[in-house]
């Protein structure tokens, strides 16, 4: 929220699924999706569709910042927007001490 304060832009942080709704994403140019794996445990799918109509209204823009596109695998368009969807997880290395 900093950032965009001192250039000039609005930020806003949710972790509720009734801010994606039509009338609460149109006031927004960006969506950053920060840690946001799985989102279909936590997006009904008409919020889904909502951000998706959001973006292809055009001059929106979505960031996907880690594990945005982890385990997508309910909401392909997300998959496919990112061009990838990570399924697997990786395996733990024991460490030597």
């Amino acid at each position: 929220m900093l950032l965009g304060h001192e250039h000039g832009f609005d930020v806003d942080v949710t972790e509720h699924w009734q801010d994606m709704r039509p009338k609460e994403l149109g006031g927004y140019d960006v969506l950053v999706l920060n840690n946001a794996n799985q989102l279909d445990l936590v997006l009904p799918e008409e919020q889904r569709k909502s951000v998706e109509a959001w973006f292809v209204k055009g001059k929106k823009g979505i960031v996907a910042l880690h594990a945005a596109l982890v385990y997508q695998t309910k909401w392909p368009w997300l998959s496919a927007l990112g061009g990838c969807d990570f399924k697997q997880r990786l395996r733990l290395q024991q460490g030597e001490g």
